[in-house]
């Protein structure tokens, strides 16, 4: 002979224990609590399948700029007038972004050896630096190329006022080229005090540089 016994409930068996009955008071909760790790995990796992689609996107768009843009300039394939009025076309989307530095340095050089600096240029090229960070090591090779900028259009004081400001860094990356270059132009400007105090800081600091060699010789002139 069969005989039915009911079979108890989830409920009922999580009562028989202090712990169970503690679920079943807040099964809600848990079930809610529950539904929003899953809902996080899954916009997590959303948001980075999202992230990688448009940091692969951004990467095509600057490669984009970069051919057509600073390529075709450097390989020949454009001339001066193209160059720049492709430069004052880069939307800020674009402008210091890393992959791009190296081959606006590359350019911005070529177009000094043509003589195609001119004011419109020198603005894109503040610009650009404008948008790096200055603990950024790229801030510091872009600022040391762009100071010379300054000199060459014969603006010593703008180039002294940059390279100050590399000089008050913490980083010591470059810092014999920046005081020896700053010692250089106080000299220019009249300024022998401060120029004897940056050339003796290079042979201080950084007696086996090439550049205490050069502040030896500045030197010898004061």
């Amino acid at each position: 002979m069969s005989t039915n016994q009911e079979v108890p409930t989830l409920e009922q068996t999580l009562e028989k224990t202090g712990f169970g009955h503690m679920i079943n008071e807040n099964k809600k909760l848990i079930l809610v609590l529950g539904a929003i790790v899953i809902a996080m995990i899954l916009a997590y796992s959303v948001f980075v399948q999202v992230s990688a689609t448009k940091a692969q996107e951004k990467l095509d768009e600057i490669y984009v700029v970069e051919s057509s843009v600073f390529s075709t300039y450097l390989e020949g394939k454009s001339d001066m007038t193209a160059f720049k009025a492709g430069l004052a076309g880069i939307t800020d989307d674009y402008i210091a972004s890393p992959v791009l530095v190296p081959p606006f340095l590359a350019a911005i050089n070529k177009l000094e050896d043509e003589n195609g600096i001119d004011e419109a240029v020198m603005m894109s090229v503040e610009k650009w630096l404008g948008k790096l960070h200055k603990t950024d090591y790229l801030y510091l090779f872009m600022a040391l190329r762009v100071s010379a900028l300054y000199e060459d259009q014969g603006d010593s004081k703008k180039a002294i006022s940059l390279l100050e400001g590399l000089s008050a860094q913490k980083s010591d990356l470059l810092k014999d080229k920046v005081s020896y270059e700053l010692g250089r132009l106080y000299l220019s400007e009249g300024n022998k005090a401060d120029a004897q105090s940056k050339f003796d800081a290079v042979l201080k600091d950084y007696p086996d540089s090439e550049y205490a060699k050069l502040a030896k010789m500045y030197m010898g002139g004061l």
